[in-house]
């Protein structure tokens, strides 16, 4: 009987817990990009696209995209200081990159030099990210909010299964 009532009590339980958050999985973790304006960002790689010194590229991961030229407008007029945070920056390059080339260059964000793909941006200094001018590489995703996501009409169903054992079990050992 005491099994019965745990058994019950936990579908109880379940009965009313229906609904869970379902979001976007990722191997990422949390703390190495950050979301603004709708987009995750993560500060993929200390080297551009384009960088002949650039001796393997960052890969891609299920997701995530170049930034476009107006993504890295935005981040570079608001997200620089939150990458850079004071000293230990916002990074995630161990994981687009060869072990080699993990790191980032601070001073190319802070001076501009950002890139993702063909959109490559040099703010206020003239140069271009190009060439012997490597640019820090930059990829966006789409936030992904928690969808609510209803719990199956069986649980109900099987609530009321094991409430009606429960009770049949009691009538027949009270009849016997």
């Amino acid at each position: 009987m005491k099994n019965s009532i745990i058994a019950l009590l936990a579908v109880f339980m379940l009965f009313f817990n229906a609904s869970s958050d379902a979001a976007l999985i990722t191997d990422l973790p949390s703390d190495t990009y950050i979301t603004s304006a709708g987009v995750d960002w993560t500060w993929a790689s200390r080297w551009g696209t384009g960088s002949i010194l650039a001796p393997e590229l960052p890969s891609f991961h299920d997701g995530w995209r170049f930034a476009t030229t107006a993504e890295l407008d935005y981040l570079f007029e608001n997200l620089v200081n939150l990458f850079l945070n004071s000293g230990d920056p916002i990074e995630s390059t161990a994981y687009w990159n060869a072990p080699a080339e993990v790191g980032v260059n601070t001073w190319d964000l802070s001076d501009g030099y950002i890139m993702s793909g063909p959109n490559m941006m040099s703010y206020g200094n003239g140069l271009a990210c190009t060439g012997s001018t490597p640019c820090d590489t930059f990829y966006v995703r789409e936030v992904s909010e928690p969808v609510d996501v209803p719990a199956p009409a069986s649980l109900p169903l099987l609530f009321l299964s094991l409430l009606g054992f429960a009770l049949t079990r009691r009538k027949v050992s009270v009849l016997s």
